[in-house]
């Protein structure tokens, strides 16, 4: 035998698509290769499949031909494809457990399959071939692991919003943050600081765009007692601001308003001229 053909590349649940393609196989299971004469004719693996189903088919036969079948899962040269043979005969069990527990929803019906599948499989490479009623107990591991974690997973709690995990640090990289952040540290430095809440009351509404009643809850503060902290200290920001923009025109800029360019001669005032003398008496 030889390596077997992708198969498991569709979307969806596993079991809701794997019938198709298991049926649609055609490689052929040649007579007697499954020991003992076993099968005794040439067969599909979807007709091996209804051989083992077939109540005229004995149980000693079953357990014959699934004692091979897990001998030959655990050659190099055959496992994989007898592999795929095992899973496609477990199929009706596997499917017909399934269609009990009903999960409607896709993304849990997948993980069922995706449990079923991995503990048939575990037990297939484990389970001894001497054993009556191979088929059965892969089944019943497979069923029970996957009942176990569909349980565990349904009992779990619906989150609650106090459950939801907290939101990541704010990333401080971007311009107006940063301009944020060294505005409050020039003030600090100034000795006319903001308090550390209040800066990140304002990165929080104005920036991250938080409504001011969560962030005032962060803070732990009444909302109006937010309202009014974050107007003082936007009011004191603004004013640091002009007063920072004021003070940083170069010096030159002032110079020029007080005198004229060296390019420019100044103009002279011209000397007032002496008034007449008045004429004399005589």
């Amino acid at each position: 035998m030889t390596a077997v053909d992708p198969v498991f590349v569709r979307d969806g649940p596993l079991l809701d698509w794997f019938g198709n393609v298991f049926d649609a196989l055609t490689w052929i299971i040649p007579a007697g290769s499954l020991g003992d004469g076993l099968p005794q004719t040439y067969m599909t693996p979807i007709q091996l499949s209804g051989h083992l189903l077939n109540p005229a088919t004995s149980l000693d036969e079953v357990d014959r031909i699934w004692a091979r079948v897990v001998l030959n899962s655990r050659d190099p040269a055959t496992g994989p494809r007898t592999r795929l043979l095992a899973l496609g005969l477990a199929l009706p069990g596997l499917m017909g457990w399934r269609a009990k527990v009903r999960p409607y929803d896709p993304v849990q019906r997948a993980d069922l399959d995706a449990d079923l599948a991995y503990s048939f499989l575990r037990r297939l490479a484990v389970i001894d071939p001497a054993a009556t009623n191979i088929p059965g107990r892969l089944l019943d591991t497979a069923t029970a692991t996957a009942g176990r974690r569909l349980a565990a997973h349904q009992a779990r709690p619906t989150p609650t919003d106090s459950e939801h995990l907290p939101a990541p640090p704010p990333d401080h990289s971007d311009a107006p943050r940063q301009a944020l952040y060294e505005a409050a540290e020039q003030m600090r430095a100034s000795g006319n600081g903001l308090a550390a809440a209040d800066v990140e009351l304002i990165a929080a509404t104005r920036l991250d765009g938080h409504r001011l009643a969560d962030a005032a809850g962060a803070l732990g503060i009444a909302v109006t007692t937010a309202y009014k902290r974050r107007q003082r200290a936007e009011a004191r920001l603004a004013a640091h601001l002009t007063d920072a923009s004021a003070t940083a025109r170069p010096k030159a800029e002032a110079a020029t308003a007080t005198r004229p360019p060296a390019a420019i001669p100044a103009q002279r005032v011209p000397e007032p001229t002496p008034a007449p003398s008045a004429p004399s008496a005589s």
